[in-house]
């Protein structure tokens, strides 16, 4: 479910966003990112590819196109040298961020074992994301940490110095909506590039993609911050995604920032907080 200058709110409430102003948005999004709001959350995503072609793609460093699992799995971890372990001078402890079967969000360290693969104790059915959360002397990963799930399918790497994962989509966990407020390109060559958003539904009849979004540029960048969010509802995967015109390759990052908020969370508390600000000023 995707909703553009119509309806912010599920529950009916018209370009909710629109009624507030730009102090009650930019405070609004400070204290979301600070996490004191209750049932409220930011979530940054950011991935490259170092060789974009002529096939559109989700945006992340593999030249396959991303494969989405139809059940929840384990996901293996490897990392491709020795001394990214729980007892290495590389990384050693890695964070797993990922949605259950249900689409609830579940969280997960997991010991690095150098290149000897480990195992997730939850199964997950998406990956969000996946981070170091601590290392060695060397102060983060010497390898790179392939993921992947349990029927081999890829799920991203880590890498340095990134030590985080770099794909550019993201899945809305269950019971919430996500508001993408902001996004961007940068294109690593002056070609002939076409980047876009999509979106849809694992849930959906034939899961087709629905393009919200689509730009073209010729090398440079793209950016968009939106005064009206795109709302994209639950169990909705959402990519960033690029191609080139002719039959070239060149590199290409992009990143999207998203809110996400609880489908009861209290709009109205808000407004009335503009309002009662609006009327201060006014006296």
């Amino acid at each position: 479910m995707v909703a553009r200058n119509k309806t912010i709110d599920t529950r009916g409430k018209p370009r909710i966003w629109n009624l507030l102003g730009e102090r009650t948005r930019r405070d609004f999004l400070l204290q979301a990112a600070a996490g004191q709001i209750p049932g409220v959350s930011a979530f940054h995503v950011f991935g490259y590819d170092t060789d974009l072609t002529n096939n559109i793609k989700l945006i992340y460093p593999n030249s396959n196109s991303y494969i989405y699992p139809q059940t929840e799995q384990a996901v293996s971890i490897v990392s491709s040298n020795i001394n990214d372990s729980i007892r290495g001078s590389g990384a050693r402890i890695l964070r797993l961020v990922g949605l259950n079967r249900e689409g609830i969000i579940q969280t997960e360290d997991m010991w690095l074992k150098g290149t000897t693969p480990i195992y997730s104790l939850g199964l997950y059915k998406r990956i969000l994301t996946a981070f170091i959360l601590s290392s060695g002397s060397l102060n983060g990963l010497l390898g790179t940490l392939t993921l992947a799930y349990r029927d081999g399918t890829h799920a991203g790497i880590v890498s340095s110095p990134f030590n985080v994962l770099t794909n550019a989509n993201f899945t809305v966990p269950a019971n919430t909506n996500a508001y993408l407020y902001n996004y961007g390109f940068c294109i690593g060559a002056p070609k002939e590039i076409f980047t876009g958003i999509r979106t849809t539904s694992p849930d959906s009849e034939n899961s087709n993609w629905i393009v919200l979004d689509f730009r073209y540029t010729y090398g440079g960048s793209v950016n968009e911050s939106l005064k009206v969010p795109y709302m994209i509802g639950e169990n909705t995967d959402i990519e960033l995604i690029g191609y080139t015109r002719a039959d070239s390759t060149t590199y290409i990052s992009a990143c999207m920032d998203l809110l996400l908020i609880d489908k009861e969370y209290d709009w109205e508390n808000l407004i009335q907080s503009e309002e009662r600000h609006n009327v201060q000023k006014v006296e």
